[in-house]
């Protein structure tokens, strides 16, 4: 199956959900996941999207140094979609701002042979030297993260 997923707070709801339409108008995806921080989203949504609440859930070890991150609580959430999602074996995690104009089913045939994770790498570095990859874009390898490495 094909999944993909939306980390989002309130005030990026429209955009997760505008972003998620064209996701599905162009390709097949199977299910969206939609990672909020309320019990229910505000309105009702077509049934291929299913919300995932988030807010008061602790995915990460206290002392981890995920807890020391600068990124905000649901930005980790990517990282955590492998506890969220515990059925899914791969999931493309998609910025909210993202809308999809052509066929996006060839993201989800990208062999992961072990690695963690999939993104398109940029060609200018960090102002340390690394190389930096563009994560509004990303194919996530689920059963990998389950080893321990995304806690």
């Amino acid at each position: 199956m094909k999944h993909a997923s939306y980390c989002g707070t309130r005030n990026i709801y429209d955009d997760m959900e505008v972003s998620a339409k064209s996701l599905v108008a162009n390709s097949s995806v199977d299910c969206v996941h939609f990672i909020i921080e309320d019990d229910e989203f505000p309105r009702p949504l077509p049934d291929f999207i299913k919300c995932h609440n988030v807010r008061n859930q602790t995915y990460f070890k206290p002392d981890s140094p995920n807890m020391a991150s600068k990124f905000t609580y649901m930005a980790m959430m990517r990282i955590a979609l492998c506890h969220v999602l515990p059925d899914v074996g791969k999931v493309l995690s998609l910025d909210c701002d993202t809308v999809v104009l052509r066929n996006a089913d060839d993201i989800w045939d990208i062999p992961l042979d072990g690695c963690y994770l999939s993104a398109s790498e940029e060609h200018h570095r960090t102002k340390d030297g690394l190389q930096y990859c563009n994560f509004g874009v990303v194919l996530y390898n689920l059963e990998a993260l389950r080893d321990g490495k995304a806690d």
